[in-house]
């Protein structure tokens, strides 16, 4: 494991057959360890040097794979790049790269792997993503080691500046459209699109049509710029999709990630799934109402009514616009990049060397607020406490510690019967609001299990109103019960099982 930053590896791919969107999402991960201070590799074989360059700009190292993509030549050549950058992480993006490829790639690294609906049962990852708004936790997966939705969608930082947290001006009727159909559009829906816009606008119309380095029928949209009756700017190798975005009034689509880059930026969508797997992305954002559905195999003329509906329907274009803005908020990527950072946390047994820090972290005044003895704590009281808490065998404490062996959190685990203990954490005011508390949890559960054959079920008691205590115990898998009774006040239970604990792997 690297010592001082956060390594990760990146393996995905783009080109005429697989489009870019693995790899734009996957950059958009890169760009959140970046600025988080991690260093960052991106394995590829097929990919555009223009978005190589792309890449390369947000600090992130390219490394060229000589072998065909998913073979066992590429999983050597991918493990030594693993290897030679000592990774914390490895994150796999790509239909190609299944099962079998993951578990070639196995080292001393931690293996994280995207999931569009393709990942099965059999995968050794000890982080599963589905990004898509139609994303559950399958039954063999914990909740805590598969993340799914929209919360954790990977969107590039330029998601998260001024003009995307702009509210989008709806109009009465929508004259300036973005057609936008991924890095290659070999079907040429672009093409499509610009011919039912002809039909369904007027000469007042103005489209920014974006294309890919990829595409290869720019010659084509090229003659019907000059053919079609009203204004078309084409854009190759855009850096700032963002902008084209705060501009338009609406879009027409492909079904893949610009669909939630236009949900956060409040853009209403006429979405295509061109491609099998964007069917379902489609069919759930047309249900929650992010945006209108069309579907293949209809005519020209179809199309044409379907955009000058939309262009017309301001009042839908609204709710899109609100709905979007709702299911996406862009910190995505920041949650995962962090969700890696912390998997370098290490738990390790409370000495008296700690009291001070364990004072602090006890007399923190958002600690005290959250805690069923409110008051001050004084130091002798403490250390008497903390020599109380290291000699009984009942009581496990631990200092949660970063990759640097930074303290950052404690965790304290007390059997109460032999077979249930309770647990409580605290994290380090510096290091909150970064979903450290669901990793401390984690690991404190696994280690006690791990540790106390008798012990069958763990128990979380939180004061009514810490909401963030709450979503960090669900978020792990414990399961909310009767309340019960702490210093004389009402006190929610959440309970953690043993048997919950089985399917997990490996905690991250």
């Amino acid at each position: 494991m690297g010592a001082d930053v956060l390594n990760v590896v990146i393996r995905a791919d783009a080109g005429p057959g697989v489009g870019t969107g693995h790899v734009m999402r996957m950059l958009a991960l890169g760009q959140a360890c970046v600025r988080l201070g991690g260093s960052v590799t991106m394995a590829v074989g097929e990919l555009p040097a223009g978005l190589v360059r792309r890449i390369e700009t947000s600090g992130i190292e390219v490394r060229r794979l000589a072998n065909d993509k998913a073979c066992d030549r590429d999983a050597k050549e991918t493990r030594e790049v693993i290897r030679e950058r000592s990774a914390d992480w490895v994150v796999v993006d790509g239909y190609a790269f299944g099962s079998n490829y993951q578990r070639q790639l196995e080292t001393n690294s931690s293996l994280m792997v995207m999931d569009d609906g393709n990942v099965d049962r059999d995968s050794p990852a000890d982080l599963i993503l589905n990004q898509n708004a139609f994303a559950k936790v399958p039954s063999w997966r914990m909740p805590a080691n598969y993340l799914a939705g929209c919360r954790y969608t990977l969107l590039r930082s330029e998601f998260l500046s001024a003009a995307a947290c702009q509210p989008k001006h709806i109009v009465k009727q929508a004259r300036r459209l973005l057609v936008t159909f991924g890095g290659s559009d070999q079907q040429n829906w672009t093409a499509t699109a610009l011919k039912a816009i002809a039909v369904a606008g007027n000469k007042r119309t103005i489209v920014d049509a974006v294309v890919g380095a990829g595409c290869s029928s720019i010659e084509s949209l090229m003659h019907l710029k000059r053919e079609l009756p009203y204004t078309i700017r084409i854009h190759r190798n855009v850096d700032r999709m963002v902008d084209l975005m705060h501009g338009c009034d609406m879009a027409i689509t492909a079904g893949g990630s610009t669909c939630y880059e236009l949900a956060r930026c409040g853009v209403p969508a006429l979405a295509v799934a061109v491609a099998d797997n964007q069917i379902p992305v489609v069919a759930e954002l047309s249900r929650l109402n992010l945006l209108r559905r069309y579907d293949q195999g209809q005519s020209e003329d179809s199309l044409a009514g379907a955009v000058r509906m939309l262009m017309r329907d301001a009042e839908s274009r609204a709710h899109f616009s609100l709905n979007g803005r709702k299911l996406v908020d862009g910190h995505g990527a920041f949650r995962i990049a962090r969700r890696l950072a912390n998997s370098g946390v290490n738990l390790r047994p409370a000495t008296m060397a700690d009291a001070r820090q364990l004072f602090d972290w006890r007399n923190d005044p958002e600690v005290r607020s959250v805690s069923f003895q409110t008051g001050q704590i004084s130091f002798d009281a403490h250390k008497v406490w903390l020599e109380r808490k290291i000699d009984d065998t009942d009581c496990q404490l631990w200092i949660a510690e970063d990759r640097n062996g930074v303290p950052v959190g404690q965790v304290r685990l007390d059997l109460e019967f032999s077979d249930e203990a309770t647990i409580s954490i605290s994290v380090d005011h510096a290091r909150r609001a970064q979903g450290l508390g669901r990793v401390l949890i984690q690991k404190a559960c696994r280690a006690a299990f791990e540790e106390m054959a008798a012990l069958r079920s763990i128990v979380a008691r939180i004061k009514p109103g810490n909401v963030a205590s709450e979503k960090a115990f669900l978020g792990v898998g414990f399961k909310q019960v009767t309340p019960a009774m702490v210093s004389k006040k009402i006190a929610n239970q959440y309970v953690l099982a043993r048997e919950t604990e089985t399917p997990v792997k490996r905690v991250a």
